[in-house]
């Protein structure tokens, strides 16, 4: 994302088009030897405090991925600890062990259209794609408008490690 304050964001949520499709961003490790420690997501399961029951426990998952494609690491659980938040979306910290990244990756959120994505949709980096599962291609990340026009977008997801 562009690193803009999420209050400041022109902002909205998104699920992937597909269950299939994963919301990805793409990064470059910041030095040599660094460690990919923690995956910041930016969501939401549309709960929030004026509901009278807590929302069923539904799945989400998250892929690592080499610049090749390749898997380096597989993360699932369920949204509630993460993302069922009384306010809406919320930057839920996933924690996974120290992975050495040395070259470009990717990092993969599915959401299987049950967990809606923070997505920024000005500033746009060319950072941010849908990776289709099943042919392991890379799409551009856009929002198409009413008027059949499309927007760059990010997804609010972010690196951080050691």
């Amino acid at each position: 994302d562009s690193g803009t304050n999420f209050t400041k964001m022109n902002a909205t949520v998104q699920i992937s088009p597909a269950v299939s499709w994963a919301q990805t961003v793409g990064f470059k490790p910041p030095k040599p030897g660094w460690k990919l420690e923690h995956v910041l997501v930016a969501a939401t399961d549309r709960w929030n405090q004026s509901s009278k029951k807590i929302p069923e426990p539904l799945p989400f998952a998250i892929d690592i991925l080499d610049k090749e494609g390749r898997l380096l690491y597989h993360y699932s659980d369920t949204q509630l600890r993460y993302f069922t938040h009384p306010q809406g979306y919320v930057l839920a910290d996933i924690q996974i062990p120290a992975l050495p990244v040395n070259d470009n990756f990717f990092i993969c959120f599915y959401g299987y259209a049950q967990v809606f994505l923070l997505t920024e949709m000005q500033n746009a980096t060319g950072n941010s794609y849908y990776y289709d599962e099943s042919t392991g291609r890379l799409i551009r990340a856009v929002l198409i408008t009413h008027s059949n026009k499309t927007i760059p977008v990010n997804w609010i997801i972010r690196a951080a490690g050691e």
